[in-house]
């Protein structure tokens, strides 16, 4: 399924202010149930640090949490392992190696916990805002390093939603494709919840961007007459 969205498509409507969106938001949500801070309307606790002073959060967002099953089954397979494997192994083993095995198996947990703690932080730190001016991807690459990428509502062209499949359907995730006048003009919210909402929210910030230039141009033009 995919939707698409063009901002050439959007016609008069009343003026859309910032709470009036959250608001709209928050009562499309109420009866959605979603664990681990994944989606988070208007948030006081999330913050990002090129956040201006009079900017609004309105949506804050992570990667379903259906898409980090796939490394956290792995992570239980690899953590379970070594009890399923040292009992298959000849009793000879213990007698000559046995050092050698325990330094084995504790490597083995080792490099369990540094895959699960990195793929946790990729997750947990790969986040999307959305606000009241613009929308920021923040890409987790080490603890020392994130790549910020940003552009402003205004900037936006298109939208497009992407629910492929069976899973995200039933567990309502999928792609929001952004296309932009920047210089980036690609940004993607990958396996979002509620992708649908996030569109909405979108054209409405967008409709309000527009009010709001063609408010200071009717204002400019007034002060000239």
């Amino acid at each position: 399924m995919r939707v698409i969205y063009n901002r050439s498509m959007e016609g008069k409507n009343k003026p859309i202010e910032t709470e009036s969106i959250i608001k709209d938001l928050r009562r499309r949500a109420k009866d959605k149930r979603i664990p681990l801070g994944i989606f988070l309307i208007a948030p006081h606790q999330e913050n990002f640090n090129v956040k201006g002073q009079e900017e609004t959060i309105v949506l804050f967002l992570r990667h379903h949490w259906f898409t980090t099953l796939r490394w956290f089954v792995v992570t239980l397979i690899f953590l379970f392992l070594p009890a399923v494997v040292k009992p298959l192994l000849p009793l000879e083993f213990f007698v000559y190696g046995g050092k050698m095995i325990n330094s084995a198996i504790l490597f083995w947990y080792l490099f369990t916990l540094t895959y699960f703690i990195r793929n946790f932080f990729d997750w947990y730190y790969d986040v999307y805002f959305i606000t009241d001016e613009r929308i920021v991807d923040i890409n987790f690459k080490n603890m020392m390093s994130r790549q910020i990428s940003d552009t402003m509502i205004e900037r936006i062209q298109d939208i497009s939603l992407s629910q492929q499949g069976f899973f995200e359907s039933i567990f309502n995730y999928g792609d929001v494709l952004v296309q932009t006048a920047a210089e980036q003009n690609l940004f993607k919210f990958h396996n979002v919840p509620n992708p649908r909402d996030v569109l909405k929210v979108l054209q409405a910030l967008i409709t309000q961007e527009e009010e709001e230039d063609y408010i200071k141009k009717t204002e400019g033009v007034g002060d000239a007459s």
